[in-house]
């Protein structure tokens, strides 16, 4: 299932991407809507990966980011679930520096508390605040269990009814909830917890009844270096001096879809590529013409041959091709497995412009230097 949700994912992405690119030729209006659908389709991207994360327990993958980014793109994803009477209000810091963080999971840390407030103010409305601050900790108390030191603080507060310290106590277990059946499973307020305990972060609850409740949660702030070192995005346009257009590149997927996608990609970056849906097709061409590609990118499951099979054969036509395995799916993929068909390395579906960037110019990088 997965692997099937991250082929159709693929087109989408690459599409909305392409457009972008262009985003000079559209009104301000058209490129809002296509920068909303980009966001929400990159969601959806990040929940089919929390999803295998969480199933394999595997570690999360964390990156640089900017929380005031993450809250505007929650706040466009939930709009129309707000009811009219609820107003948000956002007070942000713009010296408020990145955190080290997996993007679901942040994404996933304000939409709960923003449903809580939501839920917490029912049909009487009234205000969400939002507010992002770096501050300092000196000291929170010996069972907050949080280090003295810079930290970036999220606070999201509303005016509903507020909680009693018996809640206060129990409302970040697992499956207590003060919402009827209907309204969810009590799992939220502990998940939220357990992503801020798991990035050495801490939460501060203050609540009373009649007057609302503020959920305080402090991350650690990052040394500029390390933000600085991982926020580096190369420019798409800045290697155009290397004769890309000597490169010739062979992609191999049974969906046509997405070869017409990753063909438009290609293009863009520069590199000449020739796209097969036959995986039997494109190793006869292969064999016709050894030489003719600098690099190969196949899909994993195939009809007829899959990729793996495909690079093994290529392979004894040809040992010192680099080949790129392209799959919605990469549990299959070890490295006793790549090393036994030659596979210089992993693609993950589905792919933006800088990720095949980045994997084309890691292998290709010598070659490049020397045409």
């Amino acid at each position: 299932i997965a692997h099937d949700f991250n082929n159709m994912l693929f087109p989408i992405l690459g599409n909305i991407e392409l457009l972008l690119l262009k985003s000079s030729d559209y009104d301000n209006e058209t490129k809002e809507s296509l920068t909303q659908v980009y966001e929400s389709a990159l969601q959806a991207k990040e929940l089919v990966r929390q999803i295998l994360n969480f199933s394999r327990h595997k570690k999360i993958e964390r990156q640089p980011l900017e929380i005031q980014n993450c809250i505007n793109t929650v706040l466009k994803l939930m709009q129309s679930g707000i009811p009219r009477n609820i107003s948000i209000k956002k007070e942000i810091d713009p010296s408020s520096p990145p955190v080290i963080a997996d993007p679901t999971q942040l994404h996933q840390i304000i939409m709960n508390l923003v449903s809580n407030g939501v839920h917490a103010m029912g049909k009487t409305g009234g205000v969400i605040k939002l507010s992002l601050m770096p501050v300092n900790v000196s000291q929170f108390g010996s069972n907050a269990r949080i280090k003295p030191g810079d930290y970036i603080c999220l606070s999201v507060s509303d005016t509903g009814m507020g909680m009693s310290k018996e809640v206060m106590n129990r409302i970040f277990e697992p499956f207590y909830t003060t919402k009827g059946d209907e309204d969810g499973t009590g799992m939220g307020l502990s998940v939220v917890y357990g992503i801020v305990k798991d990035m050495d972060g801490a939460i501060k609850v203050h609540s009373e009844l009649g007057k609302g409740s503020e959920f305080k949660l402090y991350f650690p702030k990052q040394m500029k270096k390390m933000i600085a070192s991982q926020l580096h995005t190369p420019d798409l346009n800045e290697r155009r001096d290397m004769n890309k257009d000597q490169i010739h590149l062979l992609f191999v997927d049974d969906e046509d879809m997405i070869l017409k996608v990753a063909k438009s990609m290609l293009d863009r970056l520069g590199y000449l590529s020739t796209t097969m849906t036959d995986p039997l097709a494109a190793l006869a061409d292969f064999r016709k013409e050894p030489f003719k590609y600098e690099l190969v990118i196949t899909d994993l499951y195939m009809p007829h041959m899959n990729g793996n099979c495909l690079a093994e054969n290529i392979k004894e036509i040809r040992p010192d091709i680099p080949i790129l395995l392209c799959t919605g799916f990469s549990d299959d993929i070890t490295l006793d497995l790549m090393a036994q068909t030659g596979i210089s390395d992993v693609l993950s579906k589905p792919l933006s412009i800088k990720e095949i960037s980045d994997k084309i110019e890691k292998i290709l990088k010598p070659k490049m230097s020397i045409i």
